[in-house]
C-alpha cells in the first residue's frame, strides 16, 4: 500500500503564518499544497498543552506536535525548529521524521 501523502496544517500554524484562506493572494498555495486544516477540538488541546508542558514547545509547536500524533503514520514534520519538532517528535507514538525547512 502506498503511503498517504497528505498535507496537515494545525489551525495555529495557519494563524502565525498570515495564512488567510479566503484571501486571493493564497489561491496558489491552497490549490498546490492540497493542505487541510487541522482543528483544535478540546480534547485536542489539552495533549497540545500537556506535549507543550512535557517539551517546553510553544503554543504552535505544541499543536504540530499534536496534530502529528493523531495522524496517520509515519509522518514528516516540516519544521525551521528541528529542537522543539525532536522533543516533540520523541513522545508522539508511531514513525515521525523532522525534516529542515
Amino acid at each position: 500500500r502506498k503511503p498517504s501523502r497528505r498535507v496537515l496544517v494545525p489551525v495555529t500554524v495557519r494563524i502565525e503564518a498570515g495564512w488567510d484562506r479566503t484571501d486571493p493572494k493564497a489561491a496558489i498555495v491552497n490549490r498546490v499544497s492540497g493542505a487541510r486544516d487541522v482543528p483544535l477540538s478540546g480534547q485536542a488541546a489539552n495533549r497540545t498543552e500537556q506535549l507543550r508542558g512535557a517539551t517546553g514547545a510553544s503554543v504552535v509547536d505544541a499543536t504540530v506536535g499534536q496534530a502529528a500524533e493523531s495522524a496517520a503514520k509515519p509522518v514528516v514534520i516540516l519544521s525551521s525548529d528541528i529542537d522543539d519538532m525532536r522533543k516533540l517528535a520523541q513522545r508522539i507514538h508511531g514513525k515521525v521524521r523532522i525534516q529542515r525547512i
